[in-house]
């Protein structure tokens, strides 16, 4: 986690953080931070993944969005700290129930 940390920078400006991989790192973390590790550098990355997700929910489909859901099941001050993120999710989520019911 150190080194994605620290390559962050260029794979964000790579573009080469997709969804999958933001699940998957999203995935890591949050099973870190269940282990104890609450760290300057767990949390750094946890804002800079919240950030990056918050920018690309927009393309999850419902699994997708489901499984992001999942991965982050945050407490209320986790959702109010990160309002943009959670304003992302629902945005997303009403979209897809329009869709579902086309």
């Amino acid at each position: 986690l150190r080194r994605v940390l620290e390559v962050w920078p260029e794979l964000s400006s790579t573009s080469q953080l997709s969804i999958q991989r933001l699940t998957q790192l999203s995935d890591v973390v949050v099973a870190v931070r269940r282990q104890g590790r609450k760290d300057d550098e767990i949390l750094r990355l946890q804002q800079l993944l919240v950030k990056e997700l918050a920018d690309t929910v927009q393309f999850c489909d419902a699994t997708g969005l489901a499984e992001i859901l999942e991965i982050w099941q945050g407490t209320q001050k986790f959702w109010t700290r990160y309002a943009d993120f959670a304003e992302a999710i629902a945005m997303r989520m009403e979209e897809v129930l329009l869709e579902s019911a086309d």
